[in-house]
């Protein structure tokens, strides 16, 4: 009994070496696991600085691209300079100033002449009616009316009442001969000057028309000396004006 439980002590002093051994390089493994790890994430680390740098670095590189994009810009206005070319022929527009300068003038001038354009208009009498007109040479041809009153509708006065009186005369030597006049229009007015149509009428005989015009004198339209002698000549009498 003695002798097999003897323990065999080199046996076990053996055993417990090369356990101590196995330990050793077990731990000695796992060490250098952990650092061979250690390393790999290192270099992964280092790596990836490497990474984030090249992309700096390309963001850097697109930084630079960016401004050579600025330069395309640059270069687009540049295209659109010929749209400011135009702009820049401005400059002999501004040549024209003096055109320009003279443009205000004109306004200044149109505005002086707007009060003298209200003037006229203040002053240009208005049309009368050809019923009006009707009314007043049939005064002029009335040698019963006062004289004065009469020849202050004539341009030509008494002088040209001359002419008037014997185209009256002849008319009244023939009350049936179924003769008749009038003032028809359009009548029109041009400054002082008005304009309208004599209808002369002969019954079997139709109408005939010889312009008429009046002038604004002395506050009053008058009948025109051209108009007078048109009227004598109708009546083959001479014009005394």
């Amino acid at each position: 009994m003695s002798g097999g439980s003897s323990l065999n002590w080199p046996t076990v002093l053996a055993s417990a070496g090369v356990a101590a051994v196995i330990s050793a390089l077990i731990v000695t493994i796992g060490v250098v696991g952990l650092l061979l790890v250690d390393n790999r994430n290192g270099l992964q680390n280092t790596a990836a600085q490497p990474t984030v740098v090249n992309l700096g670095g390309a963001q850097t590189a697109q930084a630079p691209a960016a401004p050579g994009a600025a330069a395309p810009s640059a270069q687009a206005p540049a295209g659109q300079v010929p749209a400011a070319a135009p702009t820049e022929a401005v400059p002999p527009a501004a040549g024209a100033v003096t055109p320009t300068a003279v443009a205000p003038a004109q306004p200044a001038a149109p505005q002086a002449g707007a009060p003298q354009a209200t003037a006229p208009a203040a002053v240009t009498p208005a049309a009368l009616t050809p019923a009006q007109l009707t009314t007043k040479i049939k005064l002029v041809m009335n040698t019963g009316a006062p004289r004065a009153t009469r020849a202050a509708e004539l341009q030509g006065g008494q002088q040209a009442l001359t002419s008037v009186d014997a185209v009256s005369r002849l008319l009244a030597a023939y009350p049936n001969s179924g003769f008749s006049y009038q003032i028809i229009g359009p009548v029109t007015v041009s400054g002082t000057t008005m304009n309208a149509q004599l209808q002369m009428s002969l019954v079997g005989n139709g109408s005939r028309y010889k312009p008429m015009r009046w002038l604004w004198l002395d506050g009053k339209w008058k009948l025109s000396n051209e108009s007078v002698c048109g009227i004598a000549s109708y009546a083959m009498i001479p014009c005394s004006v």
